[in-house]
């Protein structure tokens, strides 16, 4: 039975033209790299030249001086050893260079960059242990060849040799690709490769999956669900892990021909933590395969526990593509990442194998130190973990029949509305209500008797209808599903709240030891206003360092910031501290002082320790703006689909006025649903796990050219309502939309049209200055006022720039829009029925 059902996923894979032209393509660019023209010959080509020159020069100059250490002191002798040592190492390395001895020049090369790790301290260490290291297992393994670039490189080599550049354009203006570190400079971001692997994986497991819905393959292999779904989670991982052996086997195939196959002992020295593990290409590849493996069985699993429950896979894909994503958020690996403490016991963590399993670097150095704790037997746990977590919910929730019945009983109530519809026809065809002597037939007169009712139980029951066909599809289940996830995810990991600025120890280090150093460097005079100030802010800064109670400290350092705005007017102690902008040093004062208001309230440093008032706010200021707005749009995008499709043909003939409220009405009250109960599994965690918190907490932010001051109670209360107006102005837009053009291409892409314009107006609000003319535009543009949280403000020390004028300014700006838009599509809609009003009249008069 296994047999039957793997065959029948085989043909419904290879059945897909899509997929066939991924396959290709990646192929292709699996190819790029080896097609490269080298001048490389052998292993002195490979090696940059630059390290033996340096070494050269360095045995050439006059830098060695060894007389220059005295031989009574104990240091100069230590420093005399090693300097000898070092520079008999690179006289070693460079005899073995001009000999053209491989492996002896490793050796050596090994040796000088250990006794330079010895000699330079601290400073060098890092780098030449690391070249120690790689040369050290050059020499162990008797290699003799050394590989820069791909196209050298033999077939198991290639295979093993990570940051290949498959995405590498010839633009930089791929976010994703091309990484900025800080300095403007867009690097190629190596991580992006992931998805050259897991994206044929996940199309395959999709595709294997879809044969699950609508009772498909029960037909062709009767037998229990739990056992089908196994069957095909099983038969859809080997054969994307299949199609990813195609993906490669070209290239391979290539490099064993114009290479050779080489030896799978080469040395691949990986960085793990503040340590580097030596291992082998052999050992890399198994455990790029283990991983892959695992990998295949957890998009597999999950994508057919998205069929048995939802009878789709668009569920599984959805949350697949944020496993994707995760990996490719700045600094995710980097060693100061924000997910440092939660990255190493993530599955999404492991998707970039490389980073786990271990790859060569084609700059022939080990690779980049990883996060702290990425390794190959956590990311084994991590993965199978989930693999196991998913095979149970599929073993326990595959025989629950009922579980995947929404698209079955949508068909049902179509079929019942449609038998409805024909004996409702039929009796009015035999009716009285047909004009005895029309010459028209019945069916082309024919319009159904219908009960008289009040307009408001029309729009009840037209309102009800909508709602039930909404809420029969799977998609805002998994929508809420997903936002809930994501909203749990800093409650009980950790995610660092940036609370760098008000580090005691930096403080305490930098600035105090710059002000003592200040005013006892003799630069003032005594009786100068400089050395008063100096001595003010070291009193004030000193009271912050050294309080007894957290409030003392907090006013304390107000005190100090305060004194800096003040310290800014004086020219001479302005270069050496400058403020920057004024502003932020302000609504940092103002939220100290809210600080110090009360002994009881504290930094949160981590999201962890964040009780439940304070997580609700800080979680709706770090996700997007997008991100809260994503019901509204999808409800909105349902409701259009339906329409365009003809879903709502069969409900009872409402007006124009009754089919534009209704889908207002409800789209807007179940996007507020979705919101409300998204945040509660999250909040209440936090709340469970510390409390509910102090409801008057600070709540500082930059909005309109000043400082605004408020509390979590009251910016949680003015999100709610901006937040509700934000959701109906985007859903009554959406509709207008989908009421004027009747095409759901137009709805969906005036939806990522203002999601896109609604980002540059709040950009642009939060850039200008306040007494600008953009600005004053800007404030009076509903899209201004669709990031609700830079509107209100929200729980934090970011200090954020806000947008718009105020919250109270944003309910008037939104709510006043949606009249209007209302108004414009009526009259739109008025004109479009008088146009073909027209052009019909004057094809009758032509046809007369």
């Amino acid at each position: 039975m296994f047999g039957r059902i793997f065959s029948t996923i085989a043909k419904r894979v290879t059945s897909s033209r899509l997929l066939l032209v991924l396959i290709i393509v990646l192929q292709v660019l699996y190819l790029l790299p080896a097609l490269k023209q080298t001048t490389m010959g052998g292993w002195q080509d490979s090696i940059a030249s630059t390290e033996v020159e340096s070494i050269r020069m360095y045995r050439s100059s006059q830098s060695l001086d060894l007389n220059g250490y005295p031989e009574d002191d104990a240091v100069g002798s230590w420093h005399r050893a090693n300097d000898i040592k070092m520079a008999q190492a690179a006289d070693k390395l460079l005899d073995r260079w001009d000999a053209g001895d491989a492996n002896g020049y490793f050796a050596a090369a090994a040796e000088y960059y250990l006794m330079s790790a010895k000699v330079q301290g601290y400073a060098g260490s890092v780098y030449n242990l690391d070249r120690a290291a790689f040369y050290q297992a050059l020499a162990d393994s008797g290699a003799t060849q050394t590989y820069a670039v791909s196209s050298d490189a033999p077939a198991l080599l290639y295979a093993a040799m990570g940051g290949k550049g498959l995405f590498m354009f010839p633009s930089g203006a791929i976010p994703i690709v091309y990484s900025s570190q800080g300095d403007g400079i867009y690097r190629y971001n190596s991580q992006v490769e992931l998805l050259f692997w897991t994206v044929p994986l996940l199309a395959v497991c999709a595709l294997g999956a879809s044969t699950q819905t609508k009772q498909r393959l029960m037909t062709q292999a009767p037998l229990g669900a739990r056992r089908r779904m196994l069957y095909g989670a099983a038969s859809s991982a080997l054969l994307g892990l299949a199609v990813l052996a195609l993906i490669c086997a070209p290239t391979l195939i290539l490099q064993a021909v114009r290479a050779g196959v080489d030896d799978a002992s080469y040395p691949v020295v990986v960085g793990s933590g503040a340590s580097l593990v030596v291992s082998t290409v052999g050992e890399a590849l198994l455990k790029s395969a283990v991983l892959y493996m695992l990998i295949a069985f957890t998009f597999s699993l999950l994508a057919h526990l998205s069929a048995s429950v939802f009878d789709s896979v668009a569920p599984a894909v959805v949350a697949s593509l944020c496993m994707m994503a995760l990996p490719l958020a700045p600094g995710y690996y980097g060693e100061f990442s924000s997910y440092r403490e939660v990255a190493p016991w993530l599955p999404s963590t492991y998707l970039w194998v490389e980073y786990a399993a271990g790859s060569i670097d084609s700059a022939m150095m080990p690779g980049a130190r990883p996060l702290l704790g990425v390794s190959f037997v956590r990311g084994c746990v991590s993965l199978g973990a989930a693999t196991f977590a998913l095979s149970a919910l599929l073993a326990l929730l595959a025989p629950a029949g009922a579980l995947v019945s929404w698209s079955s009983r949508l068909r049902r109530a179509a079929s019942h509305r449609t038998g409805l519809r024909d004996a409702a026809m039929d009796k009015g065809a035999a009716s009285p209500g047909m004009a005895a002597g029309s010459s028209h037939s019945p069916s082309s007169s024919f319009r159904p008797v219908l009960p008289t009712s009040s307009s408001l139980s029309v729009f009840a029951s037209y309102t009800a209808a909508l709602a039930r066909m909404l809420l029969g599809g799977p998609a805002l289940y998994a929508l809420a599903l997903i936002m809930a996830a994501a909203l749990v995810v800093p409650a009980v990991f950790s995610v660092d709240t940036n609370v760098r600025d008000f580090s005691v120890e930096s403080y305490k280090n930098m600035q105090l030891r710059q002000l003592y150093a200040q005013l006892e460097s003799g630069a003032y005079a005594h009786d100068s206003d400089e050395y008063h100030m100096l001595q003010r802010q070291a009193d004030a800064l000193s009271g912050y360092v050294y309080s007894e109670t957290s409030a003392k400290g907090y006013a304390s350092l107000a005190e100090y910031e305060r004194l800096r705005l003040e310290a800014a007017e004086l020219p001479a102690l302005a270069q050496n501290d400058p403020v920057g902008d004024p502003l932020r040093v302000e609504a940092k004062i103002a939220l100290l002082e809210g600080l110090a208001a009360s002994d009881q309230l504290e930094l949160y440093n981590m999201s962890t320790r964040m009780p439940g008032s304070f997580y609700l706010s800080f979680v709706f200021g770090a996700a997007p703006f997008a991100f809260w707005l994503a019901p509204a749009c999808v409800t909105a995008l349902l409701i259009a689909r339906h329409r365009c499709r003809g879903s709502l043909i069969q409900q009872a003939p409402v007006s124009f006025t009754v089919e534009l409220g209704a889908g207002c009405v409800v789209a807007s009250a179940i996007a507020l649903a979705v919101l409300a109960l998204v945040v509660i599994p999250g909040t209440a965690y936090a709340t469970m796990r510390n409390g509910v918190g102090e409801m008057g907490y600070p709540v500082v932010f930059i909005q309109s050219g000043g400082v605004v001051a408020t509390t979590v109670a009251s910016a949680l209360m003015s999100g709610a309502g901006v937040q509700a107006l934000a959701s109906a102005f985007v859903v009554v837009f959406l509709a207008c939309i989908e009421r004027a053009t009747k095409s759901f291409r137009s709805v969906c892409v005036a939806a990522a049209v203002t999601l896109a314009l609604a980002a540059l107006a709040v950009n642009a609000s939060a850039l200008a200055p306040a007494d600008s003319i953009v600005s004053v535009v800007l404030g009076w543009l509903p899209l201004t006022y669709l990031d609700v949280a830079r509107v209100v403000g929200t729980a934090g020390y970011g200090l954020i720039s806000g947008c718009g004028v105020s919250a109270f300014a944003a309910c008037i700006v939104l709510a006043a829009s949606l009249p209007v838009m209302v108004a414009a599509v009526y009259m739109v809609v008025r004109a479009q029925r008088a146009r073909s009003l027209r052009v019909r009249d004057s094809s009758c008069v032509i046809r007369i």
